[in-house]
């Protein structure tokens, strides 16, 4: 009922509208004009995860495009690719409204332009590693269709080069007007610290490993250092171990049975000063076997699905450090008898459980996305934290050393990096 100069005249009401691009990342959406079982953006955000090589899908029916993303075969017309395309497009939306009808008269404005600049470039950054190929691979591939305006008609998709000029528009754009992290409330929305962090990762993924572009040394030192400024900020800093890993101490996964709460950095993670960006949910917002932690644990009592697991391989090679506390992030399923006891085999080790519906895999639960105020299946995922930029730096430095070349910071990167690694 509100007129549309009402809504952009109004701090108060553009403020609204913005924030609604946050939550469009932890409700269902409409897609087509229905609300589906799948059509939950935070679900749709295992996309993303399940292309690493440190998580497993379990489950072989249901959202085939979850099973594809696992194994690089993805459904063009899959139910969380059009959740995703979805959220993406319908959140540039609002940014491409509010950018062109409120006008910067006041700071609070000025800031609130400044956030959809931000986000703009962050929607399009995430959806261009789901639907395009890297930077790194040719900036004449297709990339998405470049909206800008308030135009409905259908656009071609742009060149990848093209969408990353616009993307690194936008997040420059952005710095000016944004609030430094510490005027952010519970780090759930756009900031100076985490318009400089995605300028450290875009960079970062346009540096070709080979440095063999005319760019690609510019790009490192860009990366660099946006890092340098996000790590220079008093608002950011890594959590010390205990808060880290929610205990100095390693948990003892036979005596603890799943889904046992304990406060780690994600349980906590939007008043952490790690964190840069997240979707801060609050404590009233869980949606139980909806939230995105369900996917990954179960309580033993079918509060969650329990339906990703921790890899082989990742189990593997943190089982070369038996004492690091990477491992509480993992609750193993052991076989159990009727009183509790974990049942053993031959050679002396635990039993474990295996998928109901694929006897080949081996249930270890995730609790990344876990245990926020307690609650199984609840977190605010975090979007951009310090450890990240960190390690885009590092990885700069690290294709810099491999060419030889120094960083425009006027440090030698091959030093750098060769005191790390006798640490």
């Amino acid at each position: 009922a509100i007129g549309q100069e009402e809504i952009y005249s109004s701090e108060i009401n553009v403020d609204a509208v913005t924030k609604g691009q946050y939550a469009n990342c932890k409700n269902q959406i409409p897609i087509r004009g229905q609300l589906q079982w799948w059509s939950i953006t935070q679900r749709a955000m295992e996309i993303f995860t399940l292309q690493g090589d440190d998580a497993i899908y379990a489950q072989t029916g249901g959202a085939q495009d979850m099973y594809g993303a696992d194994i690089f075969n993805q459904p063009l017309n899959g139910q969380f690719n059009q959740v995703w395309y979805a959220v993406s497009y319908r959140n540039i939306g609002v940014c491409n409204t509010v950018i062109a009808n409120v006008q910067p008269t006041t700071q609070r404005f000025k800031e609130l332009i400044a956030e959809n600049y931000f986000l703009r470039g962050m929607w399009y950054l995430n959806a261009m590693r789901l639907y395009a190929k890297p930077y790194t691979l040719g900036t004449d591939n297709l990339g998405l269709p470049l909206r800008l305006d308030l135009s409905t008609e259908n656009l071609p998709r742009e060149k990848v080069g093209v969408v990353y000029e616009q993307i690194l528009a936008d997040f420059k754009k952005s710095i000016t007007d944004l609030p430094t992290i510490n005027k952010v409330q519970n780090h759930g929305r756009a900031s100076k610290e985490a318009a400089w962090a995605y300028l450290s990762r875009t960079y970062v993924w346009m540096t070709d490993p080979d440095m063999d572009g005319p760019n690609d040394k510019a790009f490192a030192d860009s990366a660099i250092a946006y890092a340098n400024k996000v790590l220079g900020s008093a608002s950011v800093g890594l959590e010390n171990t205990a808060a880290y890993f929610g205990s100095t101490q390693l948990r003892n996964p036979i005596t603890t049975l799943p889904g046992t709460p304990f406060q780690h950095y994600y349980a906590k993670a939007k008043s952490s000063k790690e964190t840069i960006l997240c979707i801060a949910r609050a404590d009233i917002e869980a949606l139980l076997k909806q939230d995105r932690g369900a996917l990954w644990i179960d309580d033993g009592k079918a509060n969650g699905w329990g339906q990703i697991y921790a890899t082989k391989s990742y189990r593997q090679m943190l089982g070369e450090y038996p004492h690091d506390l990477r491992h509480n992030f993992i609750e193993p399923v052991y076989q159990r008898d009727a009183n509790g006891n974990v049942l053993y085999n031959t050679d002396g080790t635990p039993k474990i459980s295996l998928y109901r519906s694929n006897q080949f895999t081996e249930m270890y639960y995730v609790n990344k996305f876990s245990y926020q105020s307690n609650q199984l299946t609840l977190n605010s995922e975090v979007f951009m934290r310090a450890a990240e930029v960190i390690l885009n730096r590092a990885e700069a430095y690290a294709k810099l050393a491999d060419k030889g070349l120094p960083s425009a910071d006027g440090k030698n990167p091959r030093t750098l990096l060769q005191s790390v690694s006798m640490m």
